[in-house]
């Protein structure tokens, strides 16, 4: 992250923006799925693996009050130099970085045994329970369609009439709606739990795009788009300990699959960002509803599926 943002802010031709979306991507590549399970082994050292979702998207709904300041006062802080706001994400990278060099391995007993070299799709078959990737259909293709549409998110709400000074305050309330669901994910986990949300979410996030393109109003729309990316960041958590607690065998391989997981989503995503476009080039409105109804023919046939695999 440290390596990606230098190269953003010093970047004064094409190759550096490229240098620094590699770098960005590593990094992203990297902590996937190893904070999760290093959170997870931590709590199991501490006898409180049962209160991972609590934990951890408490932790991550508090970075999100953060991220709402951060963003709504985006258009301020590249009024005063474009590189503003990428000098005070260093700072972060830079405090992060110390702080994980202090950082303790959770000790845990290790049995060393001798095996032959495994091929990654080996690993994952073998080290995942029936509905992993079927959870993991669902899970990406809410999340994905969700964020393949950003490239668009701005274009659209200005093409209705929203003042392009107040874009990000959608992205900061959407943090805000993060932070809140966050903190009240181990309550939906404990009271509802996944089972029934994915029932609710196979109505709610298609509905949320259709209702993006019916609407004209600016502010009625930025309304519609900002909750379900919150609602979706901020209950993450209860799937990820959904998959440690259930879906996986091998207890070795947590960051591996978790990482698989959050692959698919970013498969999904790159499709339909790219497919969407051609849409999009004809009608924002007409786009979302479209990703609506896709949307929803995928939820639905991959819970149908997906049921006789969930535990209540």
């Amino acid at each position: 992250m440290i390596t990606s943002m230098l190269s953003f802010i010093f970047a004064n031709s094409l190759p550096f923006f490229i240098l620094g979306s590699v770098f960005l991507s590593l990094s992203q590549a990297f902590t996937s799925g190893t904070d999760k399970a290093f959170i997870y082994e931590t709590l199991i050292q501490l006898k409180r693996e049962k209160d991972y979702t609590k934990i951890v998207s408490k932790i991550n709904a508090n970075v999100s009050l953060v991220a709402v300041f951060l963003t709504i006062l985006l258009p301020f802080t590249t009024a005063i130099s474009i590189t503003t706001p990428l000098k005070i994400n260093l700072i972060f990278d830079i405090l992060g970085f110390f702080i994980a060099l202090i950082l303790i391995n959770p000790k845990k007993e290790v049995e060393i045994t001798k095996e032959p070299p495994k091929k990654l799709f080996n690993i994952i078959k073998s080290s995942v329970n029936p509905g992993f990737f079927l959870l993991s259909l669902f899970t990406g293709a809410a999340g994905g369609f969700l964020v393949a549409t950003s490239g668009f998110r701005e274009v659209y709400l200005q093409s209705i009439g929203y003042p392009i000074i107040y874009l990000g305050f959608v992205m900061g309330l959407s943090r805000l709606v993060w932070f809140i669901v966050g903190h009240n994910a181990h309550w939906l986990e404990e009271n509802i739990g996944l089972k029934n949300l994915l029932k609710i979410e196979i109505i709610i996030f298609p509905l949320f795009f259709i209702l993006a393109g019916l609407f004209s109003n600016p502010y009625v729309v930025g309304l519609i788009i900002l909750i379900p990316i919150g609602y979706y960041l901020g209950r993450s958590q209860i799937t990820e300990a959904y998959v440690l607690k259930h879906l996986i065998k091998d207890k070795r391989y947590k960051a591996t699959i978790l990482s698989v997981k959050s692959q698919v989503s970013l498969i999904i995503r790159a499709v339909t960002a790219f497919s969407i476009g051609y849409v999009m080039v004809y009608s924002f409105k007409l786009g979302y509803i479209v990703l609506g109804i896709i949307l929803f023919l995928i939820l639905l046939f991959s819970y149908i599926f997906l049921n006789k695999h969930l535990s209540e």
